[in-house]
């Protein structure tokens, strides 16, 4: 039975001074997590900078391939 993980995260980046800077913060994230075969997306906060709303997303043939991203 295919299986589908989604995580929801709301990010307070305090160092953000522009949204340059958040997405700066959000790249190195962004690059991290794909590593671990995943989608991701900015779904919220979009014009604020010291805010972010990442969703994540992983899909498995199997749960335990979705637990463990």
């Amino acid at each position: 039975v295919p299986a589908v993980g989604l995580l929801t995260i709301v990010l307070h980046i305090p160092g953000s001074r522009s949204l340059k800077d958040k997405r700066r913060v959000l790249t190195s994230i962004k690059t991290r997590l794909q590593k671990l075969n995943v989608a991701l997306a900015e779904t919220d906060y979009n014009d604020f900078h010291k805010q972010a709303q990442l969703s994540i997303l992983a899909v498995s043939t199997y749960r335990d391939g979705v637990d463990k991203a």
